[in-house]
């Protein structure tokens, strides 16, 4: 279609001009996203009609896209079932595929941005275990690169500083509001009003301490969701499950126009969702800390491997990788002491505790691992590397 258009073209200056038009906009396509549904039992037993759990999943238009897809449906299939995505895939995936849901009851997702630069994606489902609670999560997505998005890459380090801040004082603010409240209703009832004052000073101490903490640094417990024109961001209610009646505050979301936080935004971030007129920077250029958090792909030996660890702030670092051709998850636990990362393998075992199989002991070298997988019951060492 691409070369018709131009010999149609009556002049040089006419089809130089649509060549123009098409590389440029060419870049800005939509990612196709199809529905999936997941036929089977979730982990509690329950079976799932069709219909009752439905799954994004990104199909590859052309051959340029094909990396892309299978990045994001592999760290969403990993989210979803600690698995890679199956390939090739039908219309519903589930115990054919070898794949179980963990207590998800129904889910459905919705497209919050899907504009050729950022793909953004929010799934609201609802999950039982001794009792059902809906919830969300979002997870956004560099259209070009598949990668995905995070705080760490969106924000400069002092403005994750700043948003951390900004959002600790909105959530302060609503629990001094609701302990207001309740010092009122204490004057006239005693029904479970001390427990709750109680819960929401602690919250309040939370949310003074996250103020102070880089936005980065809490992501476990924050959702962000990137539409046209906002993000959004949301952290997890204060209270555990055994508390949770006595939390009257729940969710704290915090909704902010891009344009009022362009100034803490990085380059590259103000170049994803500000900058429309051109393409985002390569994530190349970020720091190297998206190592932790992201898809690694490459080897051990002649083996194509999928990698995703995380580190917390104890220098712990879990996380799992994956054969490509079984696409099933291995456990990895270890730390990491300057620019060594030693990790150690422990494959599940359904009958009995699992014990060490192998170790990774790696060097980084900024967004690259290599280093060497040695066998502890088989005396053999292969070689590893890993990039983003």
């Amino acid at each position: 279609m691409f070369l018709s258009a131009l010999q149609a073209c009556k002049s040089p200056a006419t089809a130089m001009l649509l060549l123009l038009f098409l590389t440029c906009t060419s870049h800005a396509a939509e990612l196709r996203v199809q529905t999936l549904d997941f036929v089977g039992k979730n982990a509690s037993g329950q079976t799932l009609a069709k219909g009752q759990v439905k799954l994004p999943y990104v199909v590859a238009i052309q051959a340029a896209d094909e990396k892309v897809a299978r990045n994001i449906n592999d760290r969403l299939f990993i989210e979803q079932f600690n698995a890679l995505a199956p390939r090739p895939l039908n219309a519903a995936v589930g115990a054919a595929n070898g794949l179980v849901i963990d207590g998800t009851a129904s889910q459905s997702f919705k497209i919050m941005r899907n504009d050729g630069r950022v793909l953004s994606i929010t799934l609201d489902a609802e999950g039982c275990g001794a009792y059902c609670e809906g919830y969300q999560s979002s997870h956004s997505f560099d259209a070009a690169t598949g990668q995905l998005l995070t705080a760490y890459q969106l924000f400069s380090p002092a403005g994750q500083r700043a948003i951390s801040q900004r959002m600790g004082l909105h959530a302060s603010q609503l629990y001094k509001k609701q302990l207001r409240a309740l010092a009122k209703e204490s004057k006239t009832t005693t029904e479970d009003v001390e427990d709750r004052i109680a819960l929401n000073e602690s919250c309040l101490q939370q949310a003074l301490e996250t103020k102070r903490t880089p936005l980065a640094d809490n992501a476990f417990n924050l959702r962000i969701e990137l539409s046209n024109h906002h993000l959004l961001l949301e952290r997890g209610r204060c209270s555990n499950h055994a508390m949770r009646s006595l939390d009257d505050v729940g969710d704290i979301t915090l909704v902010l126009p891009y344009q009022d936080v362009a100034q803490h935004l990085s380059a590259y971030g103000k170049a994803l969702l500000l900058d429309a007129t051109s393409n985002p920077l390569n994530t190349s250029s970020l720091p190297a800390e998206p190592l932790f958090g992201q898809l690694l792909r490459g080897n051990i030996g002649e083996v194509a491997i999928t990698m995703l660890v995380k580190k917390d702030n104890n220098n712990v670092i879990r996380g799992h990788y994956y054969y490509d051709k079984y696409g099933k998850s291995i456990e990895l636990q270890g730390s990491q002491r300057g620019q060594s990362i030693e990790l150690v393998e422990t494959p599940e075992n359904p009958n009995g505790e699992a014990k060490p199989a192998a170790d990774m002991k790696l060097t980084r070298t900024g967004n690259q691992l290599t280093g060497q997988w040695i066998s502890r019951t088989k005396l053999k060492t292969q070689a590893v590397r890993l990039t983003p």
